[in-house]
Order: C-alpha cells, then structure tokens, then sequence
C-alpha cells in the first residue's frame, strides 16, 4: 500500500467504518465478514487488514465513533446555563432519533454485538472503557445542577448516571429491536420523569 499522509489515512478509515457500518445494519454482525467490507468498500483485502485486523476491531471503531456523537451533544450545550435544559436537550436528541432507521439500525447490530461478545474474555474491559467514560460526561452535568440549586443535593450522581443510560438503552431496544415505537407523550413523560427524580 503507497504511503499517504495522516490525514488521508484517517479519512480513508472513516470511509471503511461507514461501509462496514452499512453491511452490518444490512446483513447482521454474525452474519457479516471481512469479505463482505471488502466488496462493499471497494478496498482491497489487503489494504482492509492495513487499516483494520478484525471484524471486531472495525465493530469498535464503529461504537466509539457512535459514543463520540453522543458525548459531542453533551459538549456542545456550553452556551447553555441552564442544567435542567442540557439533560432536557441531551435525552430528547437521544429519543428523537429513534425516528431514524440509521440509528435503530446501530442499536440492532449493537444488540447483536454484545450478545456475542458476553462470551468474549475481553468484554468487561471493552464495556467499562466505554461506560466511564459517558459516566464521567453525564456526571459532570449532573454536578452542574447540583452547584446551581437545579438539582437536589443529595443526589446520588453515580446512581442516577447508573439511571438514565440503563432506561435510554431500554428504551432504545424496547423501539429498534422490539418494534414497539416510542411516541411524543412518552418522551415527554419519561423527561419530566427523570427532571423530577433529579429535583427530588
């Protein structure tokens, strides 16, 4: 494979990361191979392999690429004061784009994936790498509300981060892999339920 810069090289595995991303929303994770990417993409085996070793690998690249748009949303309300309107803001970004087949897509073969890595030795290490990190994004807006007088001071922060990711990741495969859709009362109700579990 020719040497080409940093730049071209990360834009090229983006590229692979999205065509994998669409072979295992259409085919399924178990179902899907390096081969398939490789048609898919229209790269070669070889240069597949320089830019990912597995199928595994190319799955987690996928997953940080999807956890960095959530904590992107997360980040991006420094404009925003208001505690209370950041978690308003961050869980109806969330259970809005359960109206967009991409996303319930990701959340299928996402379903799949760690279904088949429970077996995997490796899998406690890959899932608590990932949920420090959203840990640490939630938790620091939920000290915001606490400092502010938003959020009640007893608040047991680690609790309720523990709270909201478990309910919108059940919320998400009750919608996209169940079938039974959400609609704008629940959204609405399920807000204001975790705004006033916060307020206490």
């Amino acid at each position: 494979m020719p040497k080409i810069s940093s730049e071209k090289f990360q834009l090229r595995k983006l590229e692979i990361i999205d065509k994998a991303f669409e072979v295992f929303s259409s085919k399924g994770y178990s179902q899907s191979s390096m081969e398939d990417i490789v048609k898919h993409s229209g790269i070669s085996k070889g240069g597949l392999y320089t830019y990912f070793k597995s199928k595994e690998e190319i799955f987690l690249a996928i997953a940080q690429q999807r956890f960095q748009m959530r904590s992107n949303v997360l980040h991006e309300m420094t404009d925003i004061e208001s505690a209370s309107q950041k978690v308003t803001l961050y869980l109806r970004w969330f259970l809005d784009s359960l109206e967009t087949e991409s996303v319930c897509m990701g959340i299928r073969f996402t379903t799949e994936f760690w279904s088949i890595m429970s077996r995997s030795t490796c899998k406690n290490e890959i899932a608590q790498v990932r949920y420090k990190k959203f840990e640490e994004d939630l938790q620091q807006l939920l000290l915001e509300g606490i400092q502010n007088g938003e959020f009640r001071q007893n608040l047991n922060t680690k609790s309720a981060v523990y709270l909201i990711i478990t309910s919108l990741d059940g919320v998400g495969f009750t919608d996209a892999v169940m079938g039974i859709k959400i609609n704008e009362a629940t959204i609405s109700e399920y807000i204001n339920m975790i705004l006033n579990y916060l307020r206490g």
